[in-house]
């Protein structure tokens, strides 16, 4: 995974108001600045998550009696494995 800046988030944030509001999809009770910053503030906290989701498969694969090398691609296969069930579950993917 990648860390994403604030900038980015913020123009993700803003792109995502700007196509919903072109198509016709909201029509806002609250003013643009109060909705961007709630995209904003969601944004934030779902990467979040998805970063301690990462970290917690990578634990468990390093948790293992035999664990692969971290960074080859047994190691890789397995956390996108772990990753891949917890969207699952969590009806995400």
């Amino acid at each position: 995974m990648f860390r994403t800046s604030r900038d980015a988030i913020q123009r993700i944030a803003r792109s995502v108001l700007e196509r919903l509001s072109q198509r016709g999809a909201v029509r806002p009770l609250r003013d643009d600045d109060a909705i961007l910053q709630g995209l904003i503030q969601a944004l934030t906290e779902e990467l979040r998550r998805d970063e301690d989701r990462l970290e917690a498969a990578r634990s468990n694969v390093a948790g293992q009696r035999r664990p692969p090398r971290p960074g080859s691609a047994e190691f890789d296969r397995l956390v996108r494995d772990i990753l891949d069930s917890e969207y699952e579950r969590l009806d995400l993917g």
